[in-house]
């Protein structure tokens, strides 16, 4: 009588065990991402406005994201800055550390931190697009730069002077 008791017993555990496992395994049919609308629409410029962090200086954030997401090479950044290249190899090198020193985080920003960093993504866009880069740089990056730049909704600036 007590192997039967406990082999009953034994069933039931199993039982809950197996259905409660068996809960965890059910995936819903259809698998959505859960991905929140950005207010970035482009990827890339996501990534952009990632890079251009305003701890940075400005012509830090815009060679270090020429640098990192556009592929240009130290020369090339410092030709459209217009500086020697043992100036901008400085600069890209005192950023990195920076970075690295304050803990930067690399994430997307919020929406109500974009305005720190259009400066600097603006001015990406702008050197990609139209700035002193080699030809064959250039037409490589153009493309994505133009797409980047229709994404970009730029409003003008009205200052009152009184």
């Amino acid at each position: 009588m007590t192997t039967a008791r406990n082999r009953a017993i034994d069933r039931i555990r199993r039982d809950r065990t197996l259905a409660a496992k068996a809960r965890l395994l059910d995936a819903p049919e259809t698998m959505e991402d859960n991905v929140d609308e950005t207010t970035i629409p482009d990827e890339r410029l996501e990534l952009v406005f990632t890079c251009c962090h305003p701890a940075l200086a400005l012509d830090a954030q815009v060679a270090l994201t020429l640098r990192t997401l556009g592929g240009l090479q130290t020369e090339e950044i410092a030709r459209a800055f217009l500086v020697p290249e043992a100036t901008m190899a400085k600069r890209l090198v005192r950023a990195k550390h920076k970075i690295k020193a304050a803990g930067i985080p690399f994430r997307v920003p919020p929406a109500h931190l974009l305005p720190d960093r259009l400066a600097a993504a603006l001015a990406v866009v702008y050197l990609i697009e139209a700035g002193d880069l080699d030809q064959a740089t250039a037409i490589a990056a153009r493309i994505p730069a133009a797409r980047i730049g229709g994404s970009v909704e730029i409003r003008p600036v009205v200052i009152d002077r009184e």
